[in-house]
């Protein structure tokens, strides 16, 4: 029986220099369990940890060379460095000038000797969490290792041990809480346990890197394949007598036979395309897309035949096929299709362009057309059907409805909306406040309708919202493109593709995003977009991304002169509460945005300027109205918009008079800096200053009454008689005390 060694090492508890990483030690428990099965039957040394020092590898690594084993496998699970000295695995004991093993230095130590029946392999996961090095030192970088720095080694030692690696090379978090491993070592283990087992139960490091990188490949673009490099004779097997997974390989006449066969498929429809111009466009293109939709499904179903997809002649075919395919995603008005005559191009995104359609039967429609020219992105393809099927799922009187999809373009038909999106209707430039609220309303109903049946739509902003203007002047919002969305029963896993536009997108879609559940898949993601939504329903501009104050300062001066103190707060606090940074500080479901949104609206709408208020409410309202700010609780004092002055409010009682609510609100105007007049004494110019204010309150001499100061510097007093404790009331006040104010400020 041949003799097969392993080195398992994992280290995460780094200190100091490099970040921790959670799950290396485990990835190397559990890759050292499965070597040590009967299957694979390796003598395996595990460390991890503290235990993974520049010397015990070393040590390690000379004794198996001269351990005359058959078979030497070097497991490493960590992080990868690269600086000016080379390309490095970083052990625990890692310093500034000596980061751990060079990768050119391991490559020497496991390199056989002259006629030497021994087989090495090396797998690397360097695609962990983590930055590089944080204490950078005076002109030498240190950063990740990535994919190209492992071919660089490989392509300069020409090393005879075989090499499975796998390197972040952007510096994003490819570690999953949810998996309990890296995402490398996670596929690797799938594969060991049993995935990459041939025909015949081997498992070969062939088969182990075919379905590594086959499926990292199929997670996103952000996932590099894996590397697979040096010299390799014959088949290495790392274990035997698993159950197979693949079947025997079929008769190459079999396999003939289909690639002949789609190569009759596809001359039949090449015969359609040489109809007239006339006649493709009015009857040509839609039988066209008829048959190589069938076409399309028969290589669909082919293509899970083992071995078939490999083959050059079935290979050359498909590449035909997407030819075609992008061929009829090449449209024009006027041209029929399957579901009516395109007349205009209604919009476009990241996915795709929108078409008007004509149909005889129903009206109009619309057909969204994926972009053809990126049909070779299977990962986007799959997440335009994805949106569709989304889309599909829900049944909600806000959500545009979609019907037929085909593959022959990737496109399908939906429910017309006519109207603009909110991007172009601009809400903030005409409409009043509970307009813009109504449309945030039943927008927010359409989402929560969504989530109710767990589909996240991650992608809510101005352009994926189209208003339909009513014969009663009511715009009615209509929810669309879910293209980004996740929903409960989808297949496809957490992408880069999931991220929507930087204004818009929870922070967590764009900060070292990776594909964790609890991340991607939740409600706070659409609950941030929202928030956003709302500042540019309002503002018609775009909030600045993840500057809530400067947005919220500006919310409050567009709010000022539409709302009351009481609707502004809530605006503000709804707002706050969407867009939050961490997930778990924002509002964590739309039950209590509708919430808001109802008790704002109700407030602006239900409430009469001449309904009592209390007294807090009433100086609320002043303050709110002169400084442009909501009011945090009670004001002990505050300052006019330009800050240059104090005003503290007092509520003294008075006798009632015959008109007057018995009580006068008295205000305290102290400067925030001296007041003085050239060449002019004091006494001149308080008088001065004294007539002026005098003038400025004789419009409102029924209420207002000035009192001279009783401090050094120059204040005043204003004594206000309220008529009723209304919010009209409470306006008056404030054109006195503007009045006021800018009397004193004039030269």
């Amino acid at each position: 029986m041949s003799r097969k060694i392993a080195l398992v090492a994992g280290v995460g508890s780094y200190e100091g220099r490099w970040e921790q990483l959670d799950s290396c030690a485990h990835d190397a428990d559990q890759i050292a369990a499965v070597l040590s099965e009967p299957e694979y039957d390796f003598d395996v040394t595990t460390i991890v940890d503290q235990q993974v020092t520049r010397q015990a590898i070393l040590r390690w690594l000379v004794d198996a060379k001269t351990s005359g084993a058959d078979l030497i496998l070097f497991y490493f699970a960590g992080h990868g460095a690269v600086n000016d000295l080379g390309t490095f695995l970083v052990t625990f004991d890692n310093e500034e000038f000596d980061e751990g093993i060079s990768l050119v230095t391991l490559m020497q130590l496991l390199q056989p000797a002259p006629g030497s029946s021994t087989s090495t392999v090396v797998i690397l996961d360097c695609c962990h969490a983590g930055e590089a090095a944080s204490t950078p030192v005076a002109g030498r970088s240190t950063r990740r290792v990535a994919n190209t720095d492992i071919n660089n080694v490989l392509r300069q030692s020409d090393p005879s041990a075989v090499v499975i690696a796998a390197c972040a090379s952007d510096q994003r978090a490819w570690e999953t809480a949810n998996l309990g491993h890296g995402i490398f070592t996670f596929h690797l283990l799938e594969a060991l346990l049993g995935y990459a087992a041939d025909h015949t139960g081997d498992v070969t490091v062939h088969s182990l890197y075919e379905v590594v990188s086959r499926e990292m490949a199929s997670l996103d673009t952000w996932y590099q394949d894996p590397v697979f490099g040096g010299r390799v004779t014959g088949r290495v097997i790392l274990g035997s007598r698993l159950t197979p997974v693949l079947s025997p390989p079929r008769p190459e006449q079999e396999y003939e036979r289909i690639e002949l066969e789609a190569q009759v498929h596809l001359e039949e429809y090449n015969r359609l395309r040489s109809a007239t111009i006339d006649a493709w466009r009015a009857s040509g293109y839609a039988d066209a897309c008829r048959r190589l939709e069938s076409i399309s499904d028969w290589f669909a179903r082919k293509e899970q035949i083992q071995g078939l997809s490999q083959r050059e002649g079935f290979r050359s075919a498909k590449n035909t096929l997407i030819r075609y395919q992008t061929e009829l995603g090449l449209v024009e008005p006027g041209i029929r299709t399957p579901w009516g005559v395109l007349e205009k191009e209604i919009g476009g995104g990241g996915f795709g362009k929108v078409w008007l359609i004509a149909d005889g039967k129903s009206g109009r429609q619309a057909y969204k057309l994926y972009h053809v020219n990126e049909l070779s992105d299977r990962e986007k393809v799959k997440r335009f059907k994805n949106g569709y099927d989304a889309m599909r799922m829900l049944n909600h009187d806000r959500i545009v409805k979609v019907h037929d999809y085909s593959t022959c373009p990737p496109g399908f038909v939906m429910d017309y909306v006519e109207g603009d999106n909110l991007r172009d209707l601009a809400p903030g430039t005409f409409m009043d406040p509970v307009s813009i609220l109504c449309i945030l309303q039943a927008s927010a109903d359409a989402i929560a309708d969504a989530h109710k049946h767990l589909v996240i739509h991650r992608d809510i902003k101005p352009e994926n919202i189209v208003c339909s203007l009513r014969e009663d002047g009511i715009y009615e919002p209509f929810l669309t493109d879910f293209d980004l969305a996740w929903f409960s029963t989808q297949t496809q896993k957490a992408t880069k593709t999931a991220m929507g536009v930087v204004y818009y997108a929870a922070p967590e879609q764009y900060v070292a995003f990776n594909p964790k559940a609890a991340r991607s898949r939740t409600p706070s993601l659409d609950v941030y977009s929202f928030g956003q939504l709302l500042y540019f329903c309002f503002m018609n501009a775009d909030p600045e991304p993840l500057n809530i104050d400067t947005n919220v300062e500006k919310l409050h001066r567009r709010l000022l002169s539409s709302c009351t103190a009481k609707a502004t707060r809530l605006i503000v606090d709804l707002y706050r509460g969407c867009v939050q940074f961490a997930p778990e500080d924002r509002i964590s479901d739309f039950k209590t945005i509708l919430a808001y949104l109802s008790e704002v609206i109700q407030e602006l709408t239900y409430t009469d300027n001449d309904k009592k208020l209390e007294p807090d409410e009433y100086v609320n309202e002043v303050a709110f109205q002169i400084t442009g700010r909501v009011p945090e609780g009670h004001f002990g004092s505050f300052f006019n918009a330009t800050g240059n002055w104090e005003i503290t409010p007092e509520w003294r009682d008075a006798p009632r008079l015959r008109s007057g609510v018995g009580r006068i609100l008295s205000l305290h105007f102290l400067p925030s800096t001296r007041m003085a007049m050239e060449n002019m004494s004091n006494e001149r110019m308080r008088l001065i200053l004294n007539r002026r204010i005098d003038a400025s309150l004789a419009p409102f001499r029924d209420q207002a009454t000035r009192h001279p100061g009783r401090q050094g510097a120059f204040t005043f007093f204003l004594e206000w008689r309220p008529k009723n404790m209304s919010r009209t009331d409470a306006l008056r006040l404030c054109e006195a005390i503007r009045s006021a104010i800018d009397t004193l400020q004039s030269p």
